[in-house]
Protein backbone atom coordinates (compact mmCIF):
# COMPACT_ATOMS: atom_id res chain seq x y z
CA UNK A 1 0.00 0.00 0.00
CA UNK A 2 1.17 3.24 -0.91
CA UNK A 3 -0.29 6.39 0.75
CA UNK A 4 -0.09 10.23 -0.09
CA UNK A 5 0.32 12.42 2.70
CA UNK A 6 -0.47 16.45 2.35
CA UNK A 7 -0.64 19.68 4.29
CA UNK A 8 -2.02 22.81 2.95
CA UNK A 9 0.41 25.53 1.39
CA UNK A 10 0.07 28.60 3.67
CA UNK A 11 -2.37 30.30 1.42
CA UNK A 12 -4.93 31.88 2.18
CA UNK A 13 -8.46 29.70 1.90
CA UNK A 14 -10.65 30.57 -0.41
CA UNK A 15 -14.51 30.21 0.68
CA UNK A 16 -17.14 29.36 -2.57
CA UNK A 17 -20.43 29.81 -2.58
CA UNK A 18 -23.36 27.96 -3.76
CA UNK A 19 -26.48 27.00 -3.95
CA UNK A 20 -27.00 22.93 -3.03
CA UNK A 21 -28.63 21.24 -5.83
CA UNK A 22 -30.85 19.39 -3.98
CA UNK A 23 -32.24 21.41 -1.91
CA UNK A 24 -31.18 24.95 -2.88
CA UNK A 25 -29.51 25.81 0.33
CA UNK A 26 -27.09 27.60 0.30
CA UNK A 27 -23.58 25.96 1.37
CA UNK A 28 -20.04 27.17 1.09
CA UNK A 29 -16.95 24.98 0.50
CA UNK A 30 -12.85 26.36 1.75
CA UNK A 31 -10.38 25.54 -0.88
CA UNK A 32 -6.86 25.78 -0.76
CA UNK A 33 -3.63 24.64 -2.45
CA UNK A 34 -1.98 21.38 -0.96
CA UNK A 35 1.36 20.03 -1.47
CA UNK A 36 3.19 16.59 0.10
CA UNK A 37 4.45 16.31 3.32
CA UNK A 38 7.30 14.10 2.20
CA UNK A 39 10.59 15.27 2.15
CA UNK A 40 12.32 13.18 -1.08
CA UNK A 41 15.89 13.52 0.99
CA UNK A 42 13.85 11.75 4.09
CA UNK A 43 10.90 9.80 2.89
CA UNK A 44 8.75 8.89 5.48
CA UNK A 45 9.27 5.33 5.37
CA UNK A 46 12.95 5.69 6.37
CA UNK A 47 11.83 6.46 9.62
CA UNK A 48 10.76 3.85 12.49
CA UNK A 49 7.07 4.14 13.40
CA UNK A 50 7.90 6.58 16.69
CA UNK A 51 9.95 8.77 13.83
CA UNK A 52 6.99 9.20 11.61
CA UNK A 53 4.48 9.65 14.66
CA UNK A 54 6.19 12.77 15.45
CA UNK A 55 6.32 13.57 11.92
CA UNK A 56 2.37 13.44 11.35
CA UNK A 57 1.40 14.50 14.55
CA UNK A 58 3.93 18.01 13.98
CA UNK A 59 1.74 18.30 10.31
CA UNK A 60 -1.72 17.89 12.28
CA UNK A 61 -0.39 20.68 13.97
CA UNK A 62 0.71 22.79 11.47
CA UNK A 63 -3.02 22.36 9.38
CA UNK A 64 -4.61 23.02 12.45
CA UNK A 65 -3.12 26.56 13.20
CA UNK A 66 -3.10 27.11 9.32
CA UNK A 67 -6.98 26.63 9.16
CA UNK A 68 -7.19 28.49 11.82
CA UNK A 69 -5.15 32.09 11.04
CA UNK A 70 -5.64 32.37 7.27
CA UNK A 71 -8.17 34.74 6.50
CA UNK A 72 -11.46 33.76 4.90
CA UNK A 73 -12.13 35.29 1.19
CA UNK A 74 -15.86 35.15 -0.31
CA UNK A 75 -16.39 34.37 -3.65
CA UNK A 76 -19.84 34.37 -5.22
CA UNK A 77 -21.33 31.90 -7.27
Amino acid sequence: MQCLYMRPAMDAFVEYQFADPNGLQPRSVRISSFYGLNDPMKPLAAFDRRGRAEILAAAADEIIRAAHRAPVMSVGA
